[in-house]
């Protein structure tokens, strides 16, 4: 992201972890994609920590006390993800190339907006005492096939069903998707986050020039995040034993990430 740096204290939590994902086989893939879909609300950098840290749930200190009632207990080891730092310099004493940064107003004055990142200390809800809660980080809920396409169409995309062969799903062409009709709703429910998938991914633009193959394995790697959120019925199985998983797999997490709060957000509004 533009303007936004990783400070040199954080290097080696960010390298570890990209080392990390790069060696995976298929089953930490799968690991990792139910660590995605719990923590979906966070950067795909903190998710992996978190993964590694085997959490469940957590929150700052402060937050498990004002906010769940609960305590850290003594002597218990804080997961260090990473938070995202504001910073405004006056326009004026910035001395990079003012092309490439984003300029904001205040009070009157013109200021240089810089991103970057600090190490926080959150706690794992296994370290902390006190009032039960909901263990379950997720929104979920029921997502039928009328709802999903109101989703659809509030991302700019069109559907229509018609008949296909029934080893295709569907497919998508710009901003239209076809399902098939000989399918049923959970299939296309599937189906359809899958296509939409593909088009928040950029697959559809012209100027894409990632595989087929990887293509489908983020679109499929979406799916899966999205359909574990809301409970969705879906069978990625097959995709995940076959895929040969990228050796740049950090940067396709990255654009699968997007993709997956652009859905998930479109979703909550909805539900909302």
């Amino acid at each position: 992201m533009r303007n936004k740096k990783i400070s040199q204290d954080n290097q080696k939590i960010v390298t570890d972890l990209l080392e990390r994902v790069e060696n995976m086989d298929s089953e930490e893939y799968k690991r990792i994609l139910s660590s995605m879909a719990q923590f979906h609300n966070y950067s795909y950098f903190n998710q992996f920590i978190l993964h590694c840290a085997e959490a469940s749930q957590v929150a700052g200190f402060k937050q498990w006390q004002k906010v769940h009632n609960r305590t850290v207990k003594k002597g218990a080891k804080a997961i260090w993800i990473l938070a995202p730092n504001t910073i405004l310099i006056p326009k004026d004493e910035y001395k990079g190339n003012l092309k490439h940064v984003e300029i904001v107003e205040k009070n009157g004055s013109e200021f240089v907006r810089l991103v970057t990142y600090k190490s926080v200390p959150v706690f794992d809800i296994a370290d902390t005492e006190g009032e039960e809660i909901n263990k379950n980080m997720t929104t979920r809920a029921d997502i039928s096939l009328k709802r999903l396409k109101s989703v659809s169409r509030s991302l700019g995309y069109t559907v229509n069903t018609k008949a296909l062969e029934i080893a295709t799903g569907g497919y998508i062409s710009e901003k239209k998707i076809i399902l098939n009709s000989n399918l049923s709703e959970v299939e296309n429910v599937g189906t359809l986050i899958h296509e939409i998938a593909h088009g928040e991914l950029g697959h559809t633009d012209s100027k894409d020039v990632t595989s087929q193959s990887l293509k489908e394995q983020q679109a499929e790697t979406v799916t899966a995040i999205i359909c574990s959120i809301y409970d969705v019925d879906r069978n990625s199985e097959f995709y995940l034993k076959c895929w040969k998983l990228d050796k740049n797999i950090n940067k396709s997490f990255a654009r699968i990430d997007k993709a997956v709060k652009s859905i998930s957000s479109a979703i909550e509004k909805l539900i909302k």
